[in-house]
């Protein structure tokens, strides 16, 4: 999976060709110098890449294993710079000093588009719940305790820049590899929805809080709301089914709000 997306992600791209360069330093060291111990914590965060998979499993996130990247991307460089210093090739010097200034100018490119995204992201979010808020207490009794259901779906524009762009060669590559090795059918696979770059990156704050009562009160509260909540489980699969069958209009749509005798029912489904 790892190598398959670094076709298209720059953070696995470059941990990739970092591994080969490792493995390339490796079989150097070994072979010129038997000093082990230089090589070794790269061996092991290595390892700690497949650890976690192999108790579980299953294939883990990027976030489970993606904090070992940036030190294993820098062990590297550094064993790299240190090889490269004790050798007489001053060309081979500045080509690889060279190199990685502009890899940092990349990194630092690609880190703040990331954040400056998933600020968008926290913006457009903190508009829904400060609606939702606005609505339930000018409009409703808020002594009721209140439950939410459903699902929010970020914006298509946020969706699209977390995205590799279709006509990009990269993924037509990604799509044509993936389609081989898994057996689809190309253009599926081309159309499909694996676009989207980060897998725990640029998701909805608010679909992750309507799995918790909790969570949707602690984000209301956050914005100067507050409100009661129910956990009554009879209640929910109430409020659960209505939204399923598609009984109830749901947010962003209007009269997404349901007040019943004993609890306020919110609706979220774009």
């Amino acid at each position: 999976m790892y190598l398959l997306k670094s076709i298209i992600y720059f953070p696995l791209t470059e941990m990739v060709i970092f591994g080969i360069i490792y493995i390339c330093l490796l079989a150097y060291i070994l072979r010129s110098s038997k000093r082990y111990i230089i090589v070794i914590p790269g061996i092991g965060m290595l390892l700690s890449f497949i650890a976690l998979s192999l108790v579980q499993g299953s294939v883990t996130y990027y976030r489970c294993t993606g904090q070992v990247f940036a030190f294993f991307v820098a062990f590297v460089g550094m064993l790299l710079c240190y090889i490269v210093e004790k050798s007489n090739r001053r060309h081979l010097k500045r080509v690889v000093q060279l190199i990685l200034v502009w890899l940092c100018i990349v990194q630092s490119v690609n880190l703040n588009y990331w954040l400056t995204l998933n600020h968008l992201r926290s913006e457009e979010e903190e508009k829904v719940i400060y609606d939702i808020g606005s609505e339930l207490r000018q409009n409703h009794d808020m002594s009721k305790p209140i439950v939410f259901c459903g699902f929010y779906g970020l914006s298509s524009e946020i969706i699209e820049l977390a995205s590799i762009p279709k006509k990009d060669v990269r993924w037509k590559v990604y799509s044509y590899v993936y389609s081989k090795l898994h057996e689809e059918d190309y253009s599926s696979v081309y159309n499909g929805s694996r676009r989207k770059l980060p897998q725990t990156n640029i998701n909805s704050v608010i679909s992750w809080a309507l799995g918790d009562q909790k969570d949707m009160q602690a984000l209301l509260a956050k914005q100067g709301f507050s409100i009661k909540i129910t956990e009554d489980s009879q209640i929910w699969d109430e409020v659960f089914e209505k939204l399923y069958y598609g009984r109830v209009s749901a947010y962003p749509d209007k009269e997404y709000i349901e007040e019943e005798k004993e609890y306020i029912a919110v609706y979220i489904a774009n």
